[in-house]
């Protein structure tokens, strides 16, 4: 049971890292401003669904590890926009 429901959230970070990458590309293609933490969270989803794909991890972790990428890119953001 605990299986189906890892695949069924793996499934879903799938969609919403889709779903960023795709509104990323579409910001870049019309030149408008992006921000770095919308590209920084996607990266991160990205890392953590090829991850969990490529290691027999329990997919269940997903939920802790998606927000801690979550909220890891505004800070990382934050920092970087400091630097500025």
């Amino acid at each position: 049971m605990w299986q189906v429901i890892g695949w069924i959230i793996w499934c879903l970070l799938v969609l919403f890292a889709i779903s960023l990458t795709f509104g990323c590309w579409k910001y870049i293609k019309t030149g408008q401003r992006l921000q770095m933490a919308t590209c920084i969270q996607t990266l991160f989803f990205w890392i953590v669904v090829i991850l969990f794909l490529i290691f027999e991890w329990d997919k269940v972790h997903i939920i802790w590890i998606a927000l801690l990428a979550f909220f890891g890119a505004q800070i990382l953001a934050i920092g970087v926009g400091f630097k500025k």
